[in-house]
């Protein structure tokens, strides 16, 4: 189906916009330049965050204005792009995670996003909606202690998320992650840790397929989850926190000082700083929703879709 532009370009959006403010007038700057980008380049990855921003009963009360119109043609534009927008509404609901949605506010999803970015922990799969709801509501600083406030719950969540996996080329890291998992519910922090970082950078090689951990980190670098097609919102969001964990570290100096999980200070020296009960938490919850994560990427698509 084409969505080129129709004739007498200036003078519809011109009406356009007059029926666009009677409609909603709050949403009339973001509707006019989602129409303006979307009708002239179909480009999800460019306007899909004025889509998702934007309620649906607004495109569908325009879409009936629109033949108000003395525009015999355009009420056709107008029905595409009520369709396309509903597409794109249906797939960013897709792409969130189960945990995400169970918040019960789609709206929430780029907030998340940045509270991941914030706080430097992994919130894509895990954990549960209201334990997630609670790291929400605090400061980002405050996310790691509040998981290991849930630890015993937080645990049965990356279990949970781990035992919906399939792909049997990661099943050696999802076993040394379950024995992560173990490690951490019997108070042994510091060998659940060792154990998460080790599952990261297996799951990291296998799925990238490519050189050392520094270019892997570039590669998640590649894209923020704010710019990236719909599809890869949550493996972007996973991302994020990946590649700080994969950030340089020099262990003959123990230098930086990492507070938060990163897998070659926890690889390569003991630091009372790095080695954490909360970090080790972080650690098992990032590896686990990579694990998951990774299901979604069939190996055919994974270094030209994900990275």
């Amino acid at each position: 189906m084409s969505y080129g532009l129709p004739p007498d370009w200036d003078e519809t959006m011109k009406r356009l916009r007059e029926v666009m403010s009677r409609v909603n007038t709050d949403a009339t700057k973001s509707l006019q330049r989602a129409v303006e980008n979307a009708l002239g380049s179909i480009d999800v990855s460019g306007i899909q965050k004025q889509i998702a921003s934007l309620a649906l009963p607004t495109f569908e009360t325009w879409q009936f204005k629109i033949p108000e119109l003395p525009l015999p043609k355009f009420p056709d534009y107008g029905k595409q792009f009520a369709e396309v927008a509903r597409r794109w509404h249906e797939a960013f609901l897709a792409a969130q995670p189960k945990n995400w949605r169970d918040l019960g506010d789609e709206d929430k999803a780029l907030d998340i996003v940045e509270h991941v970015r914030q706080s430097n922990v992994c919130l894509v799969w895990l954990p549960r909606a209201s334990i997630l709801q609670e790291v929400l509501d605090a400061d980002p600083a405050d996310a790691k202690m509040i998981l290991l406030a849930h630890r015993d719950e937080v645990l049965d969540d990356a279990l949970a998320v781990l035992d919906a996996c399939q792909d049997e080329g990661f099943a050696l890291e999802r076993a040394a992650a379950r024995d992560a998992i173990v490690a951490l519910g019997a108070g042994h922090s510091r060998a659940a840790q060792a154990l998460a970082a080790c599952a990261l950078t297996s799951t990291c090689h296998v799925f990238f397929d490519h050189g050392g951990t520094g270019r892997i980190a570039k590669d998640m670098r590649a894209t923020d989850p704010e710019d990236a097609a719909i599809a890869q919102l949550r493996i972007r969001s996973i991302f994020l926190t990946s590649a700080e964990a994969l950030e340089k570290f020099n262990p003959v100096a123990a230098e930086p000082t990492y507070k938060d999980f990163n897998r070659h200070n926890t690889a390569h020296r003991i630091t009372e700083a790095q080695f954490t009960a909360a970090n080790a938490l972080a650690a098992i919850v990032l590896v686990a929703a990579l694990l998951r994560e990774v299901e979604e990427w069939p190996r055919e698509t994974r270094l030209t879709r994900a990275s």
